[in-house]
């Protein structure tokens, strides 16, 4: 079996797709090309090709746009980014809830958050109204670990809000009050998505209005997978932006929760509870809808008061692109944006004649 393919999938496809790989260079960009033999018809305005960069730099990403060498930004940018691009004539935004929750995910089994009094605390320090108003606009504090938009998620579910005398109240119930400046916590955000050091800031600042000492450490994105490896090299906490494989509370359950998934960067809880194992086995299993999603209820519940993850917001995403001479379902709302749908090439369609206006 060799190598089971892994050398020749580095820059060639195995699909069957409306669109092939025509040049891959490594870490630069992916260059594709329509597929003549594709089984479904394709647009005439269809693009020809269909180049997806990896660039990540913000001012790179502004000057690309505003030069018109960039249709789409498929990138968490910041708010000032968004702002300034809004101002530029033929530049809108996609805005979109597509699943996908912002998570602080908390060591389970490391001192101090591994007693469920100091988790909660921090859930009730915390100003999630802040981050929802000013740092993420337009996205909605979550409720629980299944985003609201998805199949099976339960609105019902407790969410915390901002609450000093009750997160004081949880804290001395700890069994490390007392003793605070012997556990200070850390947390680790993501290198590559600079929002996230405001959001930890934040978070640093809520947490020393009761006493608990934060230290915040920007980490690149593959040295946050790594850490998460395994129990030990873990930190306290891990921001995460996480979204479903499929459109069902099931796939963001299972996915962040079962102990199939620790040692892995989608569950820094380290929960390992064989029993949440069972109740997530068992509905995922179950075929009739009504009865599966009682019992995906019933496990949102069991997580939220295990209070194991700090539920901060569904994100809105917010993506600038070219209104002037691209039609981008997505941006209308025509595509379930979940798995890259909203990125399918072929439902895309693009008039060249008028960027050349644009740029005369």
């Amino acid at each position: 079996m060799g190598d089971y393919g892994k050398e020749y999938l580095l820059n060639h496809d195995a699909g069957s797709g409306p669109y092939k790989v025509k040049e891959f260079p490594l870490e630069q960009y992916l260059l594709m090309e329509k597929n003549d033999e594709y089984w479904l018809p394709i647009d005439d305005e269809a693009p020809a090709e269909f180049k997806m960069l990896g660039v990540t730099e913000p001012v790179t990403l502004r000057t690309m746009i505003t030069r018109r060498e960039l249709e789409i930004i498929d990138l968490e940018v910041s708010v000032e980014t968004v702002a300034a691009l809004k101002k530029i004539e033929g530049i809108d935004i996609m805005e979109s809830l597509a699943g996908e929750e912002f998570y602080y995910m908390i060591h389970n089994k490391k001192p101090p958050t591994d007693d469920i009094h100091f988790r909660k605390a921090m859930a009730w320090a915390f100003d999630y109204n802040t981050v929802v108003e000013q740092l993420y606009p337009g996205s909605i504090q979550s409720r629980g670990p299944v985003p609201q938009d998805l199949p099976g998620a339960d609105t019902t579910v407790f969410r915390y809000y901002r609450d000093l005398d009750k997160a004081k109240e949880e804290l001395k119930q700890s069994k490390y009050f007392g003793q605070l400046e012997e556990y200070p916590v850390e947390v680790h955000w993501c290198a590559e998505v600079p929002d996230e050091e405001k959001v930890a800031l934040l978070f640093m600042s809520n947490m020393a209005d009761i006493g608990i000492n934060v230290q915040v450490v920007k980490v690149p994105w593959m040295s946050m997978v790594e850490e998460c490896g395994s129990i030990e090299s873990s930190p306290h906490i891990v921001t995460i932006f996480d979204a479903p494989s499929y459109a069902e509370a099931g796939a963001i359950l299972e996915a962040r929760y079962k102990s199939d998934s620790a040692a892995t960067w989608e569950q820094n809880e380290w929960l390992l509870d064989s029993n949440l194992d069972k109740m997530i086995d068992d509905a995922i299993n179950t075929i009739d809808r009504e009865e599966r999603f009682k019992k995906y209820s019933d496990i949102q519940h069991f997580i939220v008061d295990l209070c194991p993850t700090l539920f901060l917001f569904d994100f809105m995403q917010n993506r600038p692109y070219q209104a002037a001479y691209v039609d981008w379902p997505a941006a209308k709302g025509k595509v379930v944006p979940l798995l890259g749908y909203n990125l399918a090439g072929r439902f895309i369609k693009v008039y060249p004649e008028k960027r050349d206006e644009l740029l005369k």
